[in-house]
Order: structure tokens, then C-alpha cells, then sequence
């Protein structure tokens, strides 16, 4: 998966901060969004959230698996529908 992410930020915008959150979205190039990933840090909590769309499906992965959606969720992405832990 770690190559699909790398794959999926190809184009992607700057690192954000939003709040304490830490943040990059991107999207596979050419695939018009079908492809897209997220990722995002929160400092505060020492906590990773990584959030992948691949072949019609969401992924989302969260370290510690505790973290919670609203509070690691980037302005402008899609909140998952499944979590699973890094």
C-alpha cells in the first residue's frame, strides 16, 4: 500500500497546518480524483493518520488506532468508512 500512497500523492497541494494538525492531500495524476490520499499528523496526541482511496475503496489507517475522525481529518476530505491500525 505504501507504494499506492506515494502513487496517490502525486499531485498533491503544500503541507498544511490547520490548528495543531499537520497535513498533505493528493490525488494519483490524470485520474481526476478517483485516486486519493491523505495524510496527516497531530503533534499534540504523537498520533499519524493515513487515509487512501484505490480501486473504488477506502483505506484508513491510524497510529494510535484510537485517534479520533474529527480531529485528524483535513479540510476537503471525504471522512473514512473503515479504520483499521497501523
Amino acid at each position: 500500500d505504501y507504494a499506492v500512497l506515494l502513487t496517490n500523492l502525486g499531485t498533491s497541494g503544500p503541507l498544511v497546518q490547520e490548528g495543531d494538525l499537520l497535513y498533505i492531500t493528493g490525488n494519483k495524476p490524470h485520474e481526476g480524483g478517483d485516486e486519493q490520499a491523505a495524510v496527516v499528523v497531530d503533534p499534540a496526541q504523537n498520533a499519524l493518520r493515513v487515509w487512501l482511496v484505490h480501486a473504488g475503496q477506502e483505506r484508513d489507517w491510524r497510529d494510535p488506532a484510537s485517534i479520533s475522525t474529527r480531529g485528524a481529518t483535513p479540510r476537503g476530505t471525504r471522512p473514512p468508512t473503515q479504520a483499521s491500525s497501523v
